[in-house]
């Protein structure tokens, strides 16, 4: 296969996988409601994913979903935030809970703080 068809292949790939991923249904949603109105402790998180307009949101949108399905205890709520560099801040200034990172220089500190760890 030439590198054309690779990256067409791929490309069709991802973007089927982001349609399924938008046509989830909204049962488990209600699900999730009805558990939290029961009275058990749901802790809620929140998850910092960059401008809505990019794929890292919409991949940050995705894993919420699913995480909130499936966990009965932790509730996360994307917020569109500058860009995945101004998270650094927002966990500073107790904004944001968690943060997506998508650049070589987000990836940076925490290979600094690895490698001084060891």
């Amino acid at each position: 296969m030439t590198k054309k068809k690779i990256v067409a292949l791929l490309v069709l790939l991802f973007m089927l996988t982001m349609t399924l991923m938008g046509c989830a249904g909204s049962a488990d949603q209600n699900q999730g409601q009805n558990n939290q109105q029961a009275g058990s402790t749901v802790t809620t998180h929140r998850f910092g994913g960059s401008g809505t307009s990019t794929w890292i949101y919409s991949f940050c949108v995705a894993i919420s979903e699913m995480l909130n399905q499936e966990l009965d205890d932790i509730q996360l709520n994307v917020q569109a935030t500058a860009g995945s560099s101004s998270h650094y801040g927002m966990l500073e200034k107790d904004q944001i809970d968690l943060g997506s990172g998508s650049t070589y220089i987000d990836s940076l500190p925490y290979n600094s703080y690895c490698f001084l760890m060891f």
